[in-house]
């Protein structure tokens, strides 16, 4: 037994670190805080909303009803999605939590075996490990899965066939299941692109071409776009009209010096769901590496940096005001930034792989800066993105443990007010009619089993868009506002009041589109209202339209 964990001391550290990190999602989900932003507040009622709708296989034209006054099945993920068998044989909370763990433990292997055999050469094992965990520490977006985790593994199996022929089952066999745990276009169309534009650079300069190599990939896109097909077949067949596209109007902001500057933080920091922790201290140890590395590990080092850069440049090019298509662009998330995480580790790694290598003087660095990035990950001390903003990057062991006051994390009790709407359901029992919340998202609602006319989802329809508008125009005039976007959530420009006095709403509308009362946080003197239920110590005052 001691001789197993002197053998296996690093593996059982980095083990005990996950598993401390992990520990809110193991051992007490129901006090763990969860990230509101994107998360609790979006996807999560998504996937739940489609798990129990009964609907999971239906054709794209059929209507989900609980949010938006109805979604079309086609809109939603489809049935090759992982996620949704999750929350479609467990609890909200427990798929969550199993999403969660699984991400970060496949994060912890996918890294690990990617760079022992990719940068650390078969060398410095425990290293590997070490920067195994760090990735594995990373504050993935718990809806991607393993669209950025598992990238690691999915680049070590090309890479595997890429350079050593290596055509076995397992490589194969990652190739083709990693779709159904990852997203298009949250990250698989960009790293194929990607992918492919290093492989004809391989093949022209090696002059042989691995024909293996390129199968796979077209295999895998393939398989990426059969897992996403609903989409397309909404999109080209159906030709549905989406909200997203009115917001084409909308041209880029950015002039090139802009473009330029933005790229560049971009590409230093991320995007907070493609947040990789790298700054600032990942620099301490690619700077050393610069210094003492050859010329040719010089050269890695800067190639590597370049790419970056243009896919932080390429990312942001839709917002360049004075490009002819950027308000084509601009409804389009060129998500090349999502493969940012994956290469700031490529040479994080390869940099301590130099400083390793013969120059043993350096551990010291390469221990330092490990260590400063595993607690910065731990403790989300530095936690800001490109746009200044660190509220919304996901670390529940922080939130849970270390700081649980921050507004931007939350219980799923809290949060969907599950105790609240006990007490409201005795009352207004949930049926087949619809609701307006005012003063709190729909999609607490949506969680406690009502449905709701408005609510946040990014794929929806225009139509419904433009009604959602035509019945709050005077309302959106007097807070400023020219149209609805993916929150599409019903407003008072009186909400800060006590009582809200004239809300200028077109209630006959929303009792046509089969509204039967409005949720509010605030008394609402109105005509066309009149007071169903109150709920003091819930704060929530039911009206019925007239």
């Amino acid at each position: 037994m001691k001789n197993f964990f002197l053998k296996n001391k690093s593996l059982l550290c980095c083990c005990v670190i996950l598993i401390i990190y992990l520990s809110p999602n193991i051992f007490f989900p129901h006090k763990a805080k969860y990230l509101i932003h994107d998360n609790l507040d979006s996807n999560v009622i998504w996937y739940k909303n489609l798990a129990e709708s009964g609907k999971i296989f239906s054709a794209n034209h059929e209507i989900i009803s609980r949010s938006l006054g109805g979604i079309e099945r086609g809109c939603y993920p489809s049935e090759f999605n992982f996620i949704i068998w999750l929350y479609f044989f467990f609890s909200p909370l427990f798929a969550y939590n199993i999403n969660i763990i699984l991400i970060h433990l496949v994060a912890f292997i996918s890294m690990y075996f990617f760079s022992r055999k990719y940068l650390f050469k078969q060398q410095h094992d425990s290293y590997a490990l070490f920067t195994g965990l760090l990735f594995s520490l990373t504050p993935f977006w718990p809806s991607g899965m393993l669209s950025i985790a598992g990238q690691p593994l999915l680049l070590y199996a090309f890479l595997n066939i890429l350079f050593h022929n290596e055509n076995n089952w397992k490589n194969w066999t990652i190739i083709i299941l990693f779709p159904f745990f990852s997203s298009l276009l949250y990250s698989n169309l960009f790293f194929a692109i990607l992918l492919f534009a290093g492989g004809f650079v391989y093949t022209v300069k090696s002059k042989k071409i691995n024909i293996y190599f390129f199968l796979a990939l077209a295999l895998f896109s393939f398989i990426a776009v059969i897992t996403d097909y609903r989409l397309f077949t909404m999109e080209f067949i159906d030709h549905f009209e989406a909200q997203r596209q009115q917001l084409t109007e909308n041209p880029g902001t950015l002039n090139l010096k802009g473009l330029i500057g933005v790229s560049f933080l971009l590409f230093l920091k991320g995007q907070y769901h493609f947040y990789g922790t790298q700054f600032p201290f990942g620099l301490l140890l690619t700077i050393p590496a610069l210094i003492v590395g050859d010329k040719k590990n010089k050269i890695v080092i800067v190639l590597l940096f370049v790419v970056g850069y243009l896919l932080a440049f390429t990312s942001m090019a839709p917002a360049l005001k004075s490009l002819p298509i950027a308000k084509y662009l601009n409804s389009i998330n060129l998500r090349f930034y999502g493969l940012l995480p994956l290469l700031w580790f490529c040479v994080i790694g390869y940099s301590a792989s130099i400083l390793l290598t013969g120059k043993s003087q350096y551990s010291y660095i390469v221990l330092g800066s490990f260590l400063l990035m595993g607690i910065n990950s731990l403790t989300s001390f530095y936690s800001k993105d490109y746009q200044g903003g660190g509220d919304y990057v996901k670390n529940s062991f922080s939130k849970t443990i270390l700081n649980n006051k921050t507004p931007g994390h939350a219980t799923f009790e809290e949060y969907y007010r599950i105790k609240d709407f006990d007490k409201i359901k005795t009352k207004i029992v949930p049926g087949d009619y619809y609701i307006v919340c005012l003063g709190f998202v729909p999609e607490i609602a949506q969680f406690n089993g009502y449905n709701t006319q408005g609510g946040y989802y990014v794929y929806y329809s225009k139509k419904y868009a433009e009604l959602v508008y035509s019945i709050q125009e005077k309302e959106f005039k007097k807070l400023g506002k020219k149209n609805v976007q993916k929150r599409c959530y019903f407003e008072s420009a009186e909400l800060k009041n006590n009582i809200i006095k004239n809300l200028d709403w077109d209630f006959k509308k929303l009792k046509e589109i089969g509204t039967k009362y409005v949720f509010s946080i605030r008394r609402i003197e109105n005509e066309s209202l009149s007071l169903k239920e109150e709920f003091p110590e819930q704060g929530i005052y039911v009206y019925s339209i007239l």
